[in-house]
């Protein structure tokens, strides 16, 4: 059980990477911008408040760091 986590660690950190990196690719391609972590930072930061959804998650409150948070969770 112990290898299966630590090989599913590595395997979801080398998809976060990849998608990061096609996430640059596309948008120096095509013009299509990456992810807004922001907006997935603002969706956790309610969670502890008890909002789960959010009609419009850009005219949610803002959370301080919400970047940050967004960034680290992704």
């Amino acid at each position: 059980m112990q290898a299966f986590a630590i090989e599913a660690m590595f395997i979801g950190a080398f998809a976060t990477v990849a998608l990061d990196i096609w996430q640059r690719v596309l948008k120096h391609a095509t013009g299509i911008p990456p992810s807004n972590w922001a907006m997935a930072g603002r969706w956790f930061g309610h969670m502890p408040r008890g909002r789960f959804v959010h009609e419009v998650m850009a005219d949610a409150e803002e959370i301080p760091n919400e970047q940050a948070l967004g960034w680290s969770l992704h």
